[in-house]
């Protein structure tokens, strides 16, 4: 982060109304809790002082509720507030944000263009630093929801994508196709590479005069030479 955002205390006038609410709910409670003291403060114990305190309960109840909402509501507010302040705060905000998106895209437009793999997995990995980014300043929705979403935008765009470049309309127009050449080497040839290096070695050949078998006695070397 270029600079540490200044989280002031910000009234908006949304905020306000809901304040006031809240005050107001406040102050409904604080009375219906009086009337209750006062009636089990009474000696005489009327039924329907019993009654009411019950009926007051119930209502404090849902006052309490009522207000625990509104303070969910001001929460809210007050973070998106924050985040916005935040993000205004980057000092050249401009050529931050430019900066962020044009440097992944380049990467990409240049890796499929010049058909450089290395450049492309590094334009999917900016791409992806940058998407944290503005993530990390402006609050689009809850992680958990942008995580599915993405996801699933990924997938769908990863699976037609391959769709497309496995068709000989793609080689042609854009000379790319998501079929493997004759000469393709580097980490997709791997695992070929390893079995070829682990099952393909022969046995090591003894030495002129130093071959096992024969003998007198079962072939197993026990003459009068090897």
């Amino acid at each position: 982060m270029l600079k540490e955002a200044d989280y002031r205390e910000f009234e908006s006038p949304e905020v306000k109304v809901l304040v006031d609410k809240q005050d107001a709910l406040y102050v409904e409670i604080q009375g219906l809790e009086d009337k209750n003291t006062a009636y089990r403060a009474d000696t005489l114990h009327l039924p329907e002082h019993e009654t009411e305190i019950l009926a007051n309960s119930d209502k404090v109840t849902d006052l309490y509720t009522q207000r625990e909402a509104l303070q969910n509501q001001i929460n809210d507010l007050r973070i998106a507030e924050r985040e916005k302040q935040a993000a205004s705060s980057v000092p050249f905000a401009w050529f931050f944000y430019a900066f962020t998106f044009l440097v992944p895209l380049t990467y990409l437009i240049l890796a499929l263009r010049r058909r450089d793999r290395p450049m492309l997995w590094l334009g999917m990995l900016t791409t992806l630093l940058a998407v944290l980014t503005y993530k990390f300043y402006y609050s689009v929705a809850p992680v958990g929801v942008t995580l599915t979403l993405s996801g699933s935008l990924l997938i769908l765009f990863a699976y037609f994508s391959i769709r497309y470049l496995k068709t000989p309309q793609a080689a042609t127009r854009y000379r790319l196709t998501y079929q493997e050449g004759e000469d393709e080497d580097g980490p997709l040839n791997a695992e070929a590479l390893l079995i070829a290096q682990t099952f393909g070695k022969s046995s090591p050949q003894p030495a002129p005069g130093l071959e096992f078998g024969g003998g007198d006695f079962g072939g197993g070397g026990a003459g009068n030479g090897y």
